[in-house]
């Protein structure tokens, strides 16, 4: 498979998944499945991921959730 945006990696395994998933879960992903590499060809972060999401220009793919670690959603 060549390689994604980081958006569209992003969408892919939320889709695949069907369940929403941290930015950690989805950076893990991302990376074991080489969906994406920056350009210096180090893998995603974390902050990467958040980032994108919260990018307005990307407003209409992802929702951002903020919970208490001990009440996340099920």
């Amino acid at each position: 498979m060549a390689q994604l945006f980081l958006h569209d990696a992003m969408q892919l395994i939320l889709k695949e998944k069907s369940r929403a998933m941290t930015a950690q879960e989805l950076a893990d992903e991302i990376n074991t499945r080489k969906l994406y590499i920056q350009k210096d060809g180090y893998p995603v972060s974390t902050k990467q991921i958040t980032d994108r999401a919260m990018n307005k220009n990307y407003a209409d793919l992802f929702d951002v959730i903020i919970c208490l670690r001990d009440e996340k959603i099920k």
